[in-house]
Formats: C-alpha cells, sequence, structure tokens
C-alpha cells in the first residue's frame, strides 16, 4: 500500500491538471468508501485513465494528506500488521505509537512516527489511520497526514475531520 500511495502521489506531481475539487469525495467502483474534505481545503485526485483509489490535501507549510482505499493484496490479516508494514525503521528518531481508533465503524490503528527522510533534514511526523474492510474483496482505507514536526493544531483538525467523515458504502459489483 505504501507503494500505491507513492505511485499516487508521483501521479499527482506528474500531472499539474490533478483535478480539484471541494466537498464530498466518493469511491462508487472499487473501493467504496465517501468522505468529506472540510470547508476551506481542496482536494486533488488523479484524471481519467488513472486508477481512482483516492485523493491528496495540500496543506500550509508542507504538510500533506491523502486518502486511499486499495485491494489489500499483501493479505494483511489486521490493521495493526498494516500499520507495521509502513515503518521505515532507518528513518524514524522515536519509536512508532500506535492507538485503536475506529475508521467508519472499522476498528482501525492510528500510527505516529516522528522521522527524517534524510539525516540533515527537519524532523516530520507521519500520522496514518488504517482499517480493513473484511468484506470480499477485502479492503485497506488509509488516511495519512505527513507534516512538520510538531503538527500544527489546524493540520491535526483536518486529519481528525477527514476520519470522523469517511464512510462506507456499498460494495458494487
Amino acid at each position: 500500500m505504501k507503494v500505491l500511495a507513492l505511485f499516487t502521489f508521483t501521479l499527482l506531481a506528474q500531472q499539474p491538471e490533478g483535478i480539484p475539487f471541494q466537498g464530498i469525495y466518493e469511491n462508487k467502483f472499487g473501493y467504496a468508501y465517501r468522505v468529506t474534505v472540510p470547508p476551506g481545503h481542496t482536494g486533488l485526485r488523479t484524471p481519467p485513465p488513472a486508477p481512482q483509489h483516492g485523493f491528496t490535501i495540500d496543506l500550509s507549510s508542507g504538510a500533506h494528506i491523502s486518502v486511499d482505499g486499495s485491494y489489500n493484496a499483501q493479505f494483511f490479516p489486521t490493521a495493526r500488521h498494516a500499520a507495521e508494514a509502513h515503518v521505515e525503521a532507518d528513518k524514524q528518531i522515536a519509536p512508532p505509537v500506535y492507538q485503536s481508533t475506529k475508521l467508519a465503524g472499522l476498528p482501525a490503528i492510528e500510527t505516529n512516527i516522528r522521522y527524517r527522510a534524510t539525516k540533515s533534514a527537519p524532523e516530520r511526523e507521519r500520522r496514518s489511520i488504517i482499517a480493513l474492510r473484511p468484506a470480499s474483496p477485502e479492503i485497506v482505507y488509509e488516511i495519512v497526514l505527513d507534516t512538520p514536526y510538531p503538527a500544527p493544531p489546524q493540520t491535526l483538525h483536518v486529519f481528525h475531520a477527514l476520519q470522523h467523515s469517511f464512510r462506507l458504502t456499498p460494495l458494487l459489483e
């Protein structure tokens, strides 16, 4: 899934015509979820024919949030396993902090990691919420905030607003 998130960011970076939107993002086919971008913020989704897994929001001061739905191609048995797979031990400054939470009523794990991209880079914080939808096909949902450390309160507000607005929709065949 980490590769998929990087793929999504790469697509957005390569395509300045990323499609901006405000309000509700709904993924009807494939990943079956809906989430609301908080007022005053703009989401960017990839234009067709790129895969439609989710979107990103660029925030002030170098922070950004991504929202993603993907098939559980790595067969993670739990959200905790998926969260642990995203930890890059060589970049972290302190051990990850894991906390149980919910995402659209699903058991989820919130992870907080302090890291540096390189030894001389400024300290950053990566927060993520990951949940697994157990229906077939199994889906991994993830909301990721990447921000300079410490995370400004307004970025945390947007992150948690996305979590609270996240809803599952029926899986279409």
